[in-house]
């Protein structure tokens, strides 16, 4: 599966697949399975991004990966362990020059929006790399509040799509990869269905975090812009919590 998953992330015709066969390992496998292959997993994303870093499509879907398998394997496998094992500070570089035109070039909607709220989260919340940067912090924060309320998502330098991009690359077919019709299914499947409200769980989770580490999101929620500022006031009084 992994190896269906490599040759899917080489072609720009298949990578939509490549993502979305990671979600469905990372979500369905036993736990612990994938674990010993994350690190070549991450180095294969960032590998094929630094390849197109000019497609914030591509951008878009590997926000979306990291925040999932955030969510399913836990951010001290993805973020401490694996993105800052490949190189430090790398989480930091994607959270300063990727997040923000990835989300922007692919909006997060309906379940993975979820997905991506509840990972986000995580990070915050158990991420050493950021709970120890209040600007990394701040920054991804930012963003959760944009997936939770993208009216007050701000306006990065988002690459545009270039849809012209791999049009040069060989198609998949044959062996390497035969898309399935009539398997049933959106193509927006809900990993969480545990989780029924994605902004209150996210709010739950970064008031448990102030109330054990008390000045660590209050002030930085603080620094927010304004508007996300009051949105995520407004999404926590909803949820009834607290973040001071």
């Amino acid at each position: 599966m992994l190896g269906i998953f490599q040759k899917c992330l080489a072609v720009r015709s298949t990578e939509t697949e490549a993502f979305s066969l990671i979600a469905a390992l990372a979500s369905r496998s036993p736990p612990g399975a994938l674990a010993p292959f994350l690190p070549t997993v991450l180095q294969l994303l960032l590998m094929r991004f630094q390849a197109q870093a000019s497609n914030g499509r591509f951008a878009g879907l590997l926000v979306q990966a990291i925040c999932h398998l955030a969510a399913v394997l836990g951010p001290k496998a993805v973020v401490d362990g694996g993105l800052e094992a490949v190189q430090a500070g790398m989480f930091t570089m994607l959270l300063t020059q990727v997040f923000g035109r990835g989300l922007e070039a692919k909006p997060p909607a309906g379940a993975e929006a979820k997905a991506a709220m509840i990972g986000m989260a995580r990070i915050l919340c158990e991420s050493d790399t950021v709970k120890t940067s209040p600007p990394a912090f701040t920054a991804l924060l930012g963003f959760l509040v944009g997936v939770m309320d993208p009216a007050t998502a701000g306006k990065g330098a988002a690459a545009a799509d270039d849809d012209d991009e791999g049009a040069g690359e060989e198609v998949a077919t044959g062996d390497a990869f035969s898309r399935l019709h009539f398997t049933g299914g959106d193509g927006d499947e809900d990993y969480f269905p545990e989780v029924p409200d994605g902004p209150a769980a996210a709010c739950a989770a970064l008031a448990a975090l102030a109330a054990a580490s008390p000045g660590v999101v209050g002030p930085r929620a603080a620094a927010l812009p304004p508007a996300q500022a009051a949105s995520l006031a407004a999404h926590c009084t909803r949820a009834g919590v607290a973040l001071s």
